[in-house]
């Protein structure tokens, strides 16, 4: 659901490049000066979007949403950077994952019945919650 006159302009997914999600988010931004929101899917667009953002000052002003939630970005969230976060649980995902794969090898699971797949819990993090530790302990560590 959008909100009323709201404009939905799709951008060409930039890989894990910020330099080409900044340039991306930059183009659109002159492209449509009313533009009031974004959405990035991953923290390597995400460091481009908010770059983007920050550089013509359009913080707060330009919704900043994304996915992930690496150091840098909870640091952009506290600062009002980011309005908010979408997190799932990277524990379990690369748990899962390597589960998965030594399964695979073993021949105890067979590649046709993996499904494509697998929804895992989620959160949406704002500033509001952001200090809660239910939330905080799916945050992306910087180092282990």
């Amino acid at each position: 659901m959008k909100a009323r006159g709201a404009k939905v302009l799709p951008i060409a997914f930039p890989g894990t490049d910020s330099s080409k999600a900044a340039s991306m988010v930059s183009a659109a931004i002159r492209a449509h000066p009313d533009l009031t929101g974004v959405y990035v899917t991953h923290s390597a667009a995400a460091q481009g979007a908010s770059a983007a953002i920050k550089q013509v000052g359009k913080q707060g002003k330009i919704k900043l949403i994304a996915f992930d939630a690496d150091p840098q970005q909870i640091v952009d969230l506290k600062r009002g950077v980011y309005d908010a976060l979408v997190v799932q649980e990277p524990y379990q995902m690369g748990y899962l994952s390597v589960k998965l794969a030594g399964q695979l090898a073993r021949g105890q699971v067979k590649a046709s019945q993996v499904k494509e797949s697998q929804l895992l819990p989620f959160f949406v993090v704002t500033r509001k919650n952001v200090s809660d530790p239910k939330v905080k302990q799916y945050f992306y560590k910087a180092s282990c």
